[in-house]
C-alpha cells in the first residue's frame, strides 16, 4: 500500500500542478477586468466548492499528499468574488459622477455600466447561498466603501435584523445605479451642430429623458424576468414600474411645445388695440380665424420638425416594441384632442388649410 500510495502521489503530481496553474492563470485574466469575467469566479468558486470534499476523499488521501492545490484555488476565486461585491458598487458610483466625454456626451441608449450591473446582479441571484456567505465574511454594509458602521435602514419593506444581506446588498447596489442614471442624463446634451437648430429648451433638455426611459425600461424588463425578483420580493417591480412612469412623464414632456402651439392663439396684437379693431370689422372676422389657423399650425410644423430632430440624434431604444407602441398611444391622446379646435377650421376654409398642416401629422 505504502508503494502503491507512492506510485499516485507521482502519478497525479503533474496533473495537478497543471490544474493550479491554469486556475491561477484563469484568476488573473479575472482580477484584470472584474467586470468582463466575474462571472467566471462564482461558477468557479461554486464548482470548486462542490467537489472540494470528493477531491479530499479520492486525491489527497490515497495519495497522502499536503498540498491542496484545489483548496489554493478555492481560496483565490473567493478572493476575486469577495473582491467584486464592494467594486461593483463603487464602480457605478463613479459612473454617474464622471462627466461624460466624447460620444458619450450625445449617446442616449442604454449604458455598458446599466447592462454590466444587471447581469452582475442576475448572476448573484443564481447563487444566493454563497453569496450571502460571502456578503457575512464583508460584514453588514462594508461592501460600501467608506460606509459607517451603522448599516442603513433598508428600502425594502423588512427591518435590517431580518432581511438577508443578499437583499440589503440588492437595494444598495439598485439604488447606486438609479442615482448614477440620474445623475449621468443632466450630463448629456446634443451634439452642436443638432442643438444649433432645436431652438425648444425643452427639446434640447429632453435627450436627457429619452436615456433615462431607455436605461430605466432595459433594467425593469431584465430585472423582473430573472432571479433577483425572487430574491428582491415584489417591491421590486412596484419600484421599477414607479420609476419607469416618472420617466415618461418627462418624455412626454418633450412635446408639449407641439401643444403649446396648437393653444396659442398667437400674438398680442390681435387681442388687443389695432388688432382687436380690425377683427371687430365687418369681414374681418374670417380673415382673423384664417390667420389664426394659418400660425397655430405653422407653430405646430415647427416644434414638430424639432422634435423629430431630437428623435434622429437621440434614439429611443428599438429593443422594446411595446413600449414605443404605448408611448405612442399615449402621444396621440395628449396631442390629437388639442388639435379637434384648429382643425375644424378644414371644414370652413378647405382650400387654405391644408398647407399649413404637416403631412406627418398621422
Amino acid at each position: 500500500p505504502i508503494q502503491i500510495k507512492a506510485i499516485y502521489s507521482q502519478v497525479i503530481s503533474a496533473s495537478l500542478e497543471l490544474l493550479s496553474e491554469t486556475g491561477q492563470s484563469v484568476n488573473s485574466v479575472i482580477k484584470r477586468s472584474l467586470s468582463s469575467y466575474i462571472a467566471v469566479a462564482f461558477d468557479t468558486y461554486a464548482a470548486i466548492s462542490d467537489q472540494l470534499s470528493r477531491f479530499d476523499e479520492e486525491v489527497r488521501r490515497p495519495a497522502g499528499r499536503k498540498e491542496n492545490e484545489l483548496g489554493d484555488l478555492l481560496h483565490a476565486f473567493k478572493g476575486s468574488c469577495l473582491r467584486s461585491l464592494p467594486e461593483f458598487i463603487a464602480d457605478c458610483k463613479t459612473f454617474g459622477e464622471k462627466q461624460p466625454v466624447g460620444s458619450e456626451t450625445s449617446n442616449t441608449m442604454t449604458s455598458e455600466m446599466t447592462i454590466v450591473v444587471v447581469e452582475y446582479l442576475k448572476m448573484l441571484c443564481q447563487h444566493p447561498d454563497m453569496v450571502e456567505s460571502l456578503l457575512v465574511i464583508l460584514g453588514d454594509g462594508k461592501w460600501i466603501f467608506g460606509a459607517a458602521s451603522t448599516p442603513k435602514t433598508s428600502s425594502v419593506g423588512t427591518s435590517n435584523d431580518e432581511a438577508p444581506l443578499l437583499v440589503k446588498y440588492l437595494d444598495d447596489a439598485l439604488s447606486t445605479l438609479y442615482a448614477a442614471i440620474e445623475a449621468r442624463s443632466k450630463n448629456l446634451k446634443l451634439r452642436s451642430t443638432v442643438a444649433s437648430a432645436i431652438t425648444s429648451v425643452t427639446a434640447r433638455n429632453g435627450v436627457g429623458a429619452i436615456y433615462m426611459l431607455n436605461n430605466f425600461t432595459y433594467i425593469r424588463r431584465e430585472l423582473l424576468e430573472s432571479a433577483v425578483l425572487d430574491i428582491y420580493g415584489d417591491q421590486l417591480g412596484d419600484q421599477l414600474n414607479k420609476r419607469v412612469r416618472t420617466c415618461k412623464v418627462r418624455y412626454l414632456e418633450i412635446w408639449s411645445p407641439l401643444i403649446s402651439a396648437l393653444m396659442d392663439a398667437g400674438g398680442e396684437e390681435g387681442k388687443f388695440g389695432l388688432g382687436a379693431v380690425k377683427s371687430a370689422l365687418p369681414g374681418q372676422h374670417a380673415g382673423a380665424e384664417r390667420r389664426d389657423v394659418k400660425d397655430r399650425f405653422g407653430r405646430f410644423n415647427e416644434a414638430f420638425e424639432e422634435v423629430i430632430q431630437l428623435h434622429q440624434a437621440a434614439n429611443l431604444a428599438s429593443n422594446d416594441p411595446d413600449l414605443k407602441d404605448q408611448l405612442r398611444d399615449e402621444i396621440e391622446r395628449m396631442i390629437m384632442p388639442t388639435c379637434s379646435s384648429p382643425l375644424s377650421a378644414f371644414r370652413i376654409y378647405p382650400k387654405f388649410s391644408f398647407k399649413y398642416l404637416t403631412s406627418r401629422l398621422s
